[in-house]
């Protein structure tokens, strides 16, 4: 009896740790619309040194919570095409994007591309890895642009750790059944 009460509060315990390690991620996408001012030609630009944007679209967990077309979105101007770490690189309607780093993908005379990664946050949502893209489609330093961020979620491991936690549980019962 004491070995099967021992099993069972180790379920239990495996349990309510695999429950609590349990992430609830930001999911959905959200693009950008508006005017930007670069440092130079488009070909030589390095740094965005002012913006007016709008939200283009809003999906999943952006749209759910109020983040609508044509909402206001707040950039930190000047940012380097090419860069590190920019904390609230952008924000609108309760998320902020945290810029871990960016880098220029495609640039010539007439199309600019680049590309970044960083942390989306807002409402009860944990910390979300993102990914972002900034596109200006033609010449000239006043141009219309797009920015898209997009979460990318990898399930958790503490919905391993109760399966593995009833696994055991499984695998003691048959043997304490297979002695008797």
């Amino acid at each position: 009896m004491k070995s099967l009460i021992k099993l069972a509060s180790a379920s239990l315990l495996a349990l309510a740790l695999g429950t609590a390690a349990l992430a609830n991620p930001i999911v959905g996408s959200v693009s950008f619309l508006g005017i930007n001012t670069l440092n130079g030609p488009l070909d030589t630009a390095t740094q965005v040194t002012a913006t007016n944007a709008i939200v283009g679209s809003a999906s999943g967990d952006f749209a759910l919570n109020g983040v609508g077309l044509n909402d206001p979105v707040t950039f930190a101007t000047p940012f380097n095409l090419n860069s590190g770490a920019v904390a609230s690189f952008w924000s609108v309607g309760g998320f902020t994007f945290d810029l871990i780093s960016s880098a220029i993908v495609t640039q010539n005379a007439n199309f600019l591309n680049v590309s970044g990664t960083g942390t989306i946050n807002g409402y009860l949502y944990d910390p979300t890895p993102g990914t972002w893209n900034f596109t200006i489609p033609g010449a000239g330093a006043n141009g219309i642009f797009s920015f898209a961020a997009a979460t990318t979620y990898v399930p958790e491991g503490g919905m391993t750790a109760v399966m593995l936690g009833l696994g055991l549980l499984a695998l003691g019962l048959a043997a304490r059944r297979k002695q008797a």
